[in-house]
């Protein structure tokens, strides 16, 4: 995605950004040097979406939701076999990628343009 793109979407730092990650096991929140990992060098071969705006790093709701199902479809690909696609998964990751987003919507908070 382009930079100008991800500008239209729901910004937030780094920090906040950590707060949408799912807790680690133990209750524990995602560190911030995690977060700007994900976003330099990236994991699984994927990279956090960032944009900075003057001294702050920042990304979007939306782009921590595409990172998220990209880590986890990169992921699968190497630890699974080759498999067929049918229609009846694609609508299953379909079905999670869209109440994954919907859980990053109620999560609300200031929108910035």
């Amino acid at each position: 995605m382009e930079p100008h793109e991800i500008a239209s979407e729901t910004l937030c730092s780094l920090s906040e950004a950590a707060k949408l990650f799912p807790s680690k096991k133990g209750g524990k929140r995602i560190s911030l040097s995690t977060i700007y990992r994900y976003a330099s060098r990236g994991i699984h071969g994927e990279k956090l979406e960032v944009l900075y705006v003057g001294g702050t790093t920042c990304t979007s709701k939306e782009a921590v939701l595409r990172f998220i199902i990209a880590v986890t479809l990169a992921k699968r690909q190497r630890n699974t076999p080759s498999q067929a696609v049918t229609i009846a998964s694609t609508t299953r990751k379909v079905a999670a990628e869209t109440a994954l987003l919907q859980q990053l919507k109620n999560l609300g908070g200031p929108t910035r343009a």
